[in-house]
């Protein structure tokens, strides 16, 4: 991202919509655990949202894969 962030809101749900992580810290970067428990591997959905420096909200879903 090349733009200066103002606030942001990361959430990463398993495949049966349980929220497995939750941060409004752009750096803050998920490490694949829940509850300090590593999950298996599975594909994860992803909620992205951010506010950059002059005011504009950005929103973003998808999904990632964890591979172990």
């Amino acid at each position: 991202i090349s733009c200066d962030i103002l606030s942001s809101k990361m959430i990463i749900y398993n495949r049966w919509g349980n929220q497995v992580f939750y941060s409004e810290h752009i750096n803050d970067k998920w490490d694949g655990t829940y509850k300090n428990i590593a999950l298996d591997g599975d594909v994860f959905g992803y909620y992205l949202e951010f506010k950059d420096a002059e005011n504009k909200t950005y929103y973003y879903k998808g999904t990632v894969t964890l591979v172990r």
